[in-house]
């Protein structure tokens, strides 16, 4: 057993902090086979690895699978051909959802943008149909967003429809 520098309490072999103060041990010191000082730190920062249980392997062998998940329509090949796979139905899950609300996006717009050829004395419909152009650029960053997570090896959530779960 070890001794916090801090408070004096012992802690257990392995232990990435101190169990009572939880002070973390800078030294490069090995427990048990595990890196103290960076056990801790994926810890703090919430590694994907850790938390959410995608393998290292899986990851590596499946972003090519992932990537197509935020690629529009696309989203469907990995759906219905990686299943086997946390990570790229982490993925494949984010793609639907942006697929799906960018498609009801798209969709709104058009009909808002009829009604404003229809209804010419209303402009409200017109700038209504803007203004979720606009929206749908939103779309494409949270696409671009999902893509840099991939290539990374992350596993983040998309802002505004990421908390959703459909597979």
């Amino acid at each position: 057993m070890r001794k916090c520098k801090i408070c004096g309490a012992k802690i257990p072999v392995g232990a990435p902090c101190c169990p009572q103060c939880g002070a973390v041990d800078l030294q490069k010191e090995r427990f048990d086979g595990h890196h103290v000082f960076q056990d801790s730190l994926d810890h703090m920062s919430g590694n994907p690895y850790e938390e959410d249980g995608y393998a290292p392997e899986d990851i590596r062998q499946n972003k090519g699978m992932a990537l197509l998940s935020y690629l529009g329509i696309l989203v469907f090949i990995p759906i219905l051909t990686s299943r086997h796979s946390p990570y790229v139905r982490f993925h494949a899950n984010q793609g639907l959802l942006l697929f799906i609300s960018s498609t009801l996006l798209q969709i709104l717009t058009r009909f808002l943008h009829k009604l404003a050829d229809l209804s010419f004395l209303f402009f409200g419909f017109g700038l209504a149909s803007k203004a979720l152009n606009l929206l749908s650029l939103l779309f494409l960053l949270m696409a671009i967003w999902g893509v840099i997570n991939v290539c990374s090896g992350q596993a983040k959530r998309l802002p505004l429809i990421g908390k959703i779960r459909l597979l």
